[in-house]
């Protein structure tokens, strides 16, 4: 990333940790019933993907505990989703797309002590 593009300064560098991850998020901890809603944080309606794509989510908790993930098309909502409701301590799955669409992740703590998501991506 460059200040000033005549200039050519270079003003941030870094290392991709994962070449294949399109985002990652890292700890969040969530008390029962709260959610976390998962988007880069430069656009709020998600990460783009065409119909037909494969989404693969991969998450690790604190803990082994009861919660919802799901990965949601932004404008389709609900016909163009992958949720789970599951007792684990993360989760490697994934789903074919429905629609060209903003997707987005989400985790809900249905249990009754707080866990910390310790990673979660999403790759397509």
């Amino acid at each position: 990333m460059f200040a000033d593009e005549s200039l050519q300064k270079v003003v941030e560098e870094g290392v991709i940790p994962n070449a294949y991850a399109r985002y990652t998020w890292r700890g969040i901890t969530l008390k029962n019933g709260e959610v976390a809603i998962l988007t880069p944080s430069n656009n709020s309606m998600g990460l783009y993907c065409n119909s037909g794509r494969y989404i693969t989510i991969n998450y690790t908790l604190s803990r082994s505990a009861f919660h919802r993930s799901r990965v949601r098309a932004y404008v389709a909502g609900p016909s163009s989703e992958f949720v789970r409701e599951i007792t684990a301590s993360g989760l490697r799955s994934g789903f074919t797309t429905q629609a060209t669409d903003y997707y987005y992740g989400m985790v809900t703590n249905l249990s009754s002590d707080a866990f910390t998501i310790k990673s979660f991506s999403i790759t397509f």
